[in-house]
């Protein structure tokens, strides 16, 4: 699956802890894959076109999904270091916030811990992710940071799952806003499901996932 858009993140309000309530909001959208046999993609803009997509029309899942992207706005509170919840009741992964121009920085930490879900496809399983970050270098102002990833539960792995990769960030530290954002999670799998003919048989893959943001002024 390959998505790619600019998306809007729009401040609605600040209360008197610094914490915002911003919205996600969807302006030019490309989305295109297959899963098995079936192919899917949906390309929107908000300039050109006059409505947007009725997922209830849409036979694809994923179609589906990105169609209620771009006509529900994801909504969430972001505090002053970055952590984000998300008002809607939707499952607080990192596929879920997509475009969301945020990462967890707390104030006057070169190193700490920060936490994630991520959904494996097939076996459906849900992953909770430790990022260790680390503050590398600070240069004209921008704070580089990086990230490796392992399972959060690391002294009692997942069985049959190995995660690798993480993120890499960069911080205007003047501005206080996040600049760029590159993730890649690569988690390789073991496990049973249904083989043609019946009965069950082995399943081992590896699942990638990549997010790349840019700060667009």
């Amino acid at each position: 699956w390959d998505l790619e858009g600019e998306f809007d993140n729009l401040v609605l309000d600040v209360d008197e802890s610094g914490d915002a309530q911003i919205e996600r909001r969807v302006s030019d959208l490309r989305s295109s894959g297959h899963y098995l046999d079936e192919k899917f993609g949906v390309t929107w803009s908000r300039d050109n076109d006059k409505t947007v997509p009725e997922s209830g029309k849409l036979k694809s899942q994923m179609d589906q999904y990105v169609a209620r992207m771009i006509d529900s706005p994801l909504s969430g509170r972001i505090d002053v270091e970055g952590n984000t919840t998300l008002a809607a009741p939707v499952p607080s992964r990192l596929i879920v916030r997509q475009g969301m121009m945020y990462w967890p920085i707390p104030k006057d930490k070169i190193a700490w811990h920060s936490h994630d879900v991520m959904a494996v496809p097939i076996l459906h399983d849900k992953l909770e992710l430790r990022f260790e970050n680390s503050i590398k270098e600070v240069s004209g102002g921008i704070a580089f940071i990086v990230a490796p990833v392992k399972l959060k539960n690391d002294d009692k792995p997942a069985r049959g799952f190995i995660v690798s990769g993480g993120a890499k960030a960069e911080f205007d530290v003047a501005a206080g806003r996040l600049k760029s954002l590159d993730l890649e999670i690569r988690i390789a799998f073991t496990g049973k499901g249904r083989v043609p003919g019946g009965g069950e048989g082995d399943v081992r893959g590896v699942a990638t996932y990549r997010e790349t943001q840019r700060l667009v002024q």
